[in-house]
């Protein structure tokens, strides 16, 4: 065999044909080796460019991603890097992944989330989240915002799917693994003076600034109001809260009347919340502000759904309530 007569794999491609001059006078069709889009070796084989493949190199790859399944290679490893993460089939024209239902991203790298009949991710109810985004979204047993990690160790195979698991995080009145659910209101049945008790927290403020010149955020939870002045009244701060979602109020500031001065108690009751009921935070960006918050009184009033004296409609999230109650 004359090794001569042996080459690499041809691609007839359309060129530019000029004078070498730099003017094109037209153009032609050239068998280019590795279709231009690789290099060919000494043993006439195709060493292809980055994004390409083939023995010619004229497809396309397609993006990767850790593989939703695998066979494990070794005790405890699995999950190694996959086109289209082993859940798509890569579209060699174009190299792009055309993912199987349930999956999306470049790579079919994210479970989907739940979505409505009209395309709605969560029903329009809440957004979608991988697994890292929901611990940064991870709430204590009050109700306020503790963010967790998750995935923040690279390759580490307890948490591998930290940005390819999604869900669901449902917006306040929604809830369900797609919040496609509505809540309804919950309150305390009509009963026994102990089971009223609403919650009530107090502030305790002082400064040796003037009120005006201080400023005060409240935290509710995960929500925190505009800033305050220290000269806020009882009704300033009120709004305010209502604002973030505590519901209704109602603030009672002793002497001076206003939020931080001279050290008086700055009581707030909470008058629509029920069951457990987080405790305020306070933060200032003054440096002469002390502040300290007490829970005076803790909330007794159980929470159930439209007061455990009537039914729950999830589609409205009204209460269709028995008879005699309203």
């Amino acid at each position: 065999l004359n090794t001569t007569d042996i080459q690499c794999p041809t691609v007839k491609l359309k060129t530019q044909v000029g004078t070498g001059d730099g003017v094109v006078d037209g153009y032609g069709f050239d068998d280019l080796p590795c279709g231009r889009f690789g290099t060919c070796e000494s043993d006439f084989t195709c060493t292809c460019f980055d994004g390409f493949t083939g023995f010619d190199c004229t497809q396309r790859t397609c993006p990767r991603g850790l593989a939703w399944f695998d066979e494990p290679l070794e005790v405890d490893t699995a999950h190694l890097e996959a086109e289209c993460s082993n859940r798509g089939i890569c579209d060699r024209k174009t190299g792009t992944c055309e993912c199987e239902a349930g999956f999306e991203g470049a790579s079919c790298a994210r479970l989907s989330c739940p979505s409505s009949a009209a395309g709605d991710a969560c029903h329009g109810g809440g957004s979608c989240g991988t697994m890292r985004i929901q611990a940064r979204s991870h709430k204590d047993d009050e109700g306020n915002l503790e963010p967790l990690t998750y995935g923040t160790i690279l390759n580490n195979p307890s948490t591998w799917d930290a940005d390819k698991i999604q869900g669901c995080i449902c917006d306040d009145g929604f809830f369900g693994y797609d919040c496609s659910l509505r809540s309804c209101a919950r309150g305390s049945p009509p009963g026994p003076a102990s089971s009223a008790a609403t919650e009530i927290q107090t502030i305790t403020c002082e400064s040796s600034d003037e009120p005006a010149d201080t400023s005060i955020e409240i935290t509710f939870q995960d929500r925190t109001t505009a800033t305050l002045s220290g000269a806020s009244t009882a009704s300033e701060v009120a709004s305010a809260l209502e604002a973030i979602g505590t519901g209704g109020v109602d603030v009672v500031i002793d002497n001076t009347g206003v939020l931080c001065d001279a050290g008086d108690n700055v009581t707030i009751e909470f008058l629509d919340k029920v069951g457990t009921v987080g405790v305020l935070t306070v933060a200032s960006s003054t440096s002469s502000v002390n502040v300290t918050i007490d829970e005076t009184q803790k909330s007794s009033r159980l929470d159930l759904e439209c007061s455990d004296l009537g039914t729950c409609d999830y589609v409205s999230g009204l209460c269709e309530c028995f008879a005699n109650y309203a």
